[in-house]
């Protein structure tokens, strides 16, 4: 700054004609404002110009490569993933887990992918599906080959089939010869009669005419039979020599899957009426049979709840003492007569089923055969879809897995 001031004097004194060496040097000042002047080719344009010089210049140049499927144009061609078929109907998993979706592009770009969600496989079941969705039908170990029938309480009884699967879809069977047809767990020589599950060498004998603990005998054992068999057409009456009451022999018919006597015509009267006189040695005194009026007074039904069809009644018959009073039916020198419920009698009990094959098909009526005029019907059949809709099998279903 010394330096200064005498030159700004002396240039005062001289005027504006001066003139300076083309050398001075101007000391650091000089210097200062001679750092603040641009460099040789710098833009000298205010900064909005310049601003736009760069826009007006463009995007980098596109530098093309392979063609990806990620939304972008990557070989520069002006299409987007032009090679991949996006947004396409498409489906994953197999069987029933099979969903449908659209194609996407996958996530390495390298080609599309479905975006369906298959559903989830359940346990393989033997019912012509595939549950576990793994392309493969019923794929059950063992499906098709050899195996063995065996009844679960006679062990040694045993026949040889093929596992197969159950026509209705419940799983797989052991398809070959039956051992224990009527599902009593016994078969061979522990069951004698194989359509009657209560036919078996575990079995109670009682006295219906047949060999019920299979033991080669009819009727017998510890048990005395007190009750009589006579076997009518096929049917088996039972001629119970022992005092009860009309409730009480009712009970005990019961448990000969029986019930009191329904005599639907005269000359099924006629032929009880002749069997008790052979048992009890008279025709006078009253046998109970099924024939009561107990629901309401001078009605009288069968146990069955039928009114009867034809009158059997003894001349005065009802008394009219029991009038206004419930009374049971006993038969005497084959009339019908009315008694007081609590006189203990002997009575006959009538099946309420058939203890004979009448078809021939193997099967008899108690309990088993639903039709036993008809060879086709019976336990174990194959369930046909016939128009008439008949229970072949004898399960209480109609038409179930028919073929």
């Amino acid at each position: 700054m010394r330096h200064l001031i005498p030159a700004v004097a002396a240039l005062l004194a001289l005027g504006c004609n001066a003139e300076f060496p083309e050398e001075t040097d101007l000391g650091p000042l000089d210097a200062e404002v001679a750092s603040d002047q641009a460099p040789a080719g710098r833009d000298q344009r205010p900064p909005d110009q310049a601003v736009d010089a760069a826009v007006d210049q463009g995007p980098p140049p596109c530098e093309p490569v392979a063609e990806l499927c990620d939304g972008l144009d990557n070989d520069c061609d002006g299409r987007v993933d032009e090679e991949f078929r996006i947004g396409q109907q498409c489906g994953e998993g197999l069987g029933p887990c099979r969903a449908q979706g659209l194609t996407e592009c996958a996530p390495d770009g390298h080609g599309t992918v479905c975006n369906a969600q298959p559903l989830p496989g359940n346990e393989e079941q033997c019912d012509g599906v595939d549950n576990d969705c793994n392309g493969v039908v019923d794929d059950i170990a063992g499906l098709g080959e050899a195996c063995t029938l065996r009844a679960e309480l006679s062990p040694e009884c045993t026949s040889e089939g093929i596992l197969r699967c159950e026509p209705e879809g419940r799983g797989a069977w052991c398809d070959g010869p039956a051992v224990d047809a009527d599902g009593d767990f016994y078969g061979c020589e522990d069951d004698c009669d194989d359509s009657d599950p209560s036919v078996n060498r575990a079995a109670a004998e009682i006295c219906n005419l047949i060999d019920d603990d299979c033991d080669g005998e009819v009727d017998n054992g510890d048990q005395v039979c007190v009750c009589r068999p006579e076997d009518r057409g096929g049917r088996t009456y039972l001629f119970c020599p022992q005092a009860r009451n009309w409730g009480a022999a009712r009970d005990v018919c019961r448990g000969y899957r029986a019930d009191l006597a329904v005599l639907d015509a005269p000359g099924e009267q006629a032929w009880v009426q002749n069997q008790i006189e052979r048992i009890d040695g008279s025709r006078l005194i009253p046998w109970l049979i099924g024939l009561a009026d107990l629901e309401a007074d001078g009605s009288y039904a069968w146990v069955t709840g039928a009114a009867p069809s034809w009158d059997g009644w003894e001349r005065l018959e009802p008394t009219p003492i029991l009038d206004g009073q419930p009374a049971v039916v006993g038969l005497a020198a084959a009339h019908w007569q009315a008694l007081d419920p609590g006189n203990t009698r002997s009575f006959v009990c009538e099946p309420v089923c058939e203890f004979v094959d009448r078809d021939g098909d193997g099967a008899n009526g108690c309990d088993a055969d639903c039709d036993d005029t008809n060879g086709n019907v019976h336990p174990g059949a194959q369930e046909l879809c016939d128009p008439a809709g008949a229970d072949e099998d004898c399960d209480g279903e109609v038409d179930e897995g028919c073929r």
